[in-house]
């Protein structure tokens, strides 16, 4: 099985605070992410995926820190 998925993010005001401390510009615009995802049942008991995200902040954050943050996921379930 084959996902993605897309998200975009904004904060309630444009100088409200967040979880994350390098969003400290006054705009709502936190940032985008695309996830992508494959799930593999390879046998009655076993399940592998690989998951894949990329963030791509917004204008909320200081363009020092204005970098993409990739993530990559290796999870395998055995289920008994």
């Amino acid at each position: 099985m084959f996902t993605l998925e897309g998200f975009q993010f904004y904060k309630d005001k444009p100088g409200a605070g967040i979880s994350d401390a390098e969003a400290v510009l006054k705009s709502r615009d936190v940032g985008r992410e695309l996830d992508a995802g494959v799930k593999w049942s390879m046998l009655s008991d076993l399940t592998v995926a690989v998951e894949y995200g990329v963030f791509f902040p917004g204008k909320a954050f200081n363009p020092p820190q204005n970098e993409n943050a990739d993530t990559l996921g290796l999870t395998l379930t055995l289920t008994f």
